[in-house]
């Protein structure tokens, strides 16, 4: 009997010995979810910021009052397919595209693209225009133009049209607003 009272004072002092581990692993774990939860509002307020910074950069970097944005819109037609375009402004280069079938597709839709947004000084500037592709019959088309358009104060809206003109060949238009 000596020997099983013994055990059992044993049993009992490692059953008392478990309360504080238990109670520590517990707080560990109260610890260890309120640094989880605080490292998830830092990540909030991170993209917060960023978001914020972000906005505040293009307004530098873009003020409304030299700013020159560049679009492209299609005439809807199956006189022929769009490859690319080459966009230069004042002779330096500005932007390219290449396109894909859904970048078409969504074009000849009535969609739009924003080529490019950029600042411009004020005064008259050219943009000169080079649209590659295909036409129905399989023959290759390579057309450009050139545009002058007047940049004045405030942003200016420029939209590159291109049309169908009835032969193998489409057309551009240059359309503006302030």
């Amino acid at each position: 009997m000596r020997g099983g009272v013994g055990g059992l004072a044993v049993a009992i002092i490692l059953l008392i010995g478990a309360f504080p581990a238990n109670a520590q692993n517990e707080t560990q774990t109260k610890r260890e979810q309120n640094l989880d939860e605080q490292v998830q509002q830092l990540k909030e307020e991170t993209l917060h910021i960023d978001q914020e910074l972000r906005r505040l950069e293009e307004r530098l970097v873009f003020p409304s009052s030299s700013q020159v944005a560049v679009f492209l819109s299609v005439e809807p037609s199956s006189e022929f397919s769009l490859d690319s375009i080459e966009v230069k402004l004042d002779g330096e280069p500005f932007t390219s595209h290449i396109y894909g079938y859904h970048e078409l597709q969504a074009l000849l839709d009535g969609g739009v693209q924003r080529l490019r947004v950029a600042n411009v000084t004020d005064g008259t500037h050219r943009l000169d225009v080079t649209i590659k592709g295909v036409a129905t019959d399989n023959i290759d088309y390579d057309v450009s133009n050139g545009f002058n358009f007047d940049k004045n104060k405030g942003p200016k809206l420029i939209e590159l049209h291109v049309t169908g003109t009835g032969s193998r060949q489409p057309g551009m238009e240059l359309r503006t607003r302030q």
